[in-house]
């Protein structure tokens, strides 16, 4: 099984966390349905950002990327920012938080295709 790592920067308005993981809550049998979900955080993510975190963009460019995101099957509608639409192995579409790389604080450092290892190939204590 395959799962995705994100990992993020956050904290509050005194002191900054770096480096915190969240593994999302879904995983994938097919090595390409969770390429995909990786493409589409990406892709996500570009969107968060124009329209919360880069000072250089205006009124025009945040609609552009508001549409071009309406058009994407990632996208979850009203709350899309904090929200995304991610495939499973039978194919629906599962919604998926964005909260814990998406906010005030918060910025996606990159996300990770992680493997479940073979029962019998590690152990815990």
């Amino acid at each position: 099984m395959y799962s995705i790592m994100i990992t993020y920067d956050t904290g509050d308005s005194f002191h900054q966390v770096h480096g915190e993981e969240h593994t999302l809550p879904m995983s994938w049998s097919s090595l390409e349905k969770a390429k995909q979900a990786l493409q589409d955080i990406q892709a996500h993510y570009h969107f968060y950002m124009i329209l919360h975190k880069e000072w250089n963009v205006d009124k025009k460019d945040k609609e552009k990327a508001t549409k071009f995101a309406q058009s994407r099957p990632w996208h979850s509608g009203k709350y899309a920012e904090y929200n995304i639409l991610l495939e499973n192995d039978e194919g629906n579409r599962v919604s998926v938080g964005t909260g814990a790389w998406c906010g005030y604080f918060e910025n996606l450092v990159g996300a990770d295709i992680i493997s479940s290892p073979e029962e019998g190939l590690s152990f815990r204590r």
